[in-house]
């Protein structure tokens, strides 16, 4: 038999995850490619008389790539953004429009910064990097703890997916250990 948990996130338009469990797995993801869906939750003012309704919109990945919106979308907020870069980062990524600045972090290569505060960490590896790591897994959770300690926190890890399942780019590793 299977349970849907319904999670509410902190989201104002998504404020709510579902998750599809059976026998303590979670089957979303054993799903077919681009199976993805959302919730959609907007509220709509009274044509006839002062305040809002609720609408909830159920849209399947499918659904949002057809969509064709006539709306402007604004994805950087309208004063730009500053980012830092932890000096150590030999070759860092482009942030172009970004206000970039270089400097020691106390954590993570990557910040995103409002009013000299810190709001966002990203961590970033190279698969290489990442699989040293796991040979020191007590190093690993301690850097998963710093990253944890933020707002928004990102660890990135620069391969793809399979290649964790690949002996020939693993080494020594089981591939089902690093797959979970």
């Amino acid at each position: 038999m299977a349970t849907w948990v319904v999670d509410r996130t902190q989201d104002r338009r998504f404020p709510f995850r579902i998750t599809i469990e059976q026998e303590g797995r979670t089957l979303l993801a054993v799903r077919a490619q681009r199976k993805r869906c959302e919730f959609l939750k907007i509220d709509k003012p009274f044509k006839d008389r002062p305040g809002t309704y609720e609408q909830i919109f159920f849209r399947t990945e499918q659904g949002v790539r057809a969509h064709r919106t006539s709306g402007r979308v604004e994805l950087l907020p309208r004063g730009g953004l500053d980012v830092v870069i932890d000096s150590a980062e030999l070759y860092p990524w482009k942030f172009p429009g970004a206000r970039v600045t270089r400097r020691k972090l106390p954590v993570g290569d990557y910040a995103l910064v409002e009013e000299e505060r810190l709001v966002a960490v990203v961590e970033r590896k190279t698969r290489e990097n990442f699989l040293g790591n796991v040979h020191e897994i007590k190093g690993l959770h301690q850097q998963l703890a710093e990253l944890g300690s933020y707002p928004h926190a990102a660890m990135v890890v620069g391969a793809q997916y399979a290649d964790f399942g690949n002996p020939a780019k693993i080494g020594r590793w089981p591939a089902s250990h690093l797959l979970r």
